[in-house]
């Protein structure tokens, strides 16, 4: 669900008058509201742990127009967006 969201937001991500920092403050807003939605339910194991790290890099990425063909690694990626994989311990809280 919070990736056909943040398809249906494709318009904000392309936009070049918001901000890196605002774009990453929707993200955590809006995106990772709807993933942690019935996440209390969840049986967290490696398998999902990685989706959910990988969904969140996956989010930055497209803030920062990196396409997957590109080849630039997860740590890159956080250091870009200038903060730290954060999704896993908040759903895990």
């Amino acid at each position: 669900m919070a990736k056909t969201a943040a398809g249906s937001i494709k318009d904000v991500w392309q936009c070049r008058s918001i901000s890196t920092k605002m774009k990453r403050r929707l993200v955590e807003t809006l995106l990772w509201s709807t993933m942690s939605y019935g996440s209390e339910k969840w049986i967290f194991n490696k398998s999902l742990m990685k989706q959910t790290a990988a969904f969140e890099t996956w989010c930055y990425g497209r803030i920062l127009k990196i396409s997957w063909q590109d080849f630039v690694s997860n740590e890159e990626v956080y250091r870009r967006a200038a903060t730290k994989p954060r999704l896993c311990q908040l759903l895990l809280a």
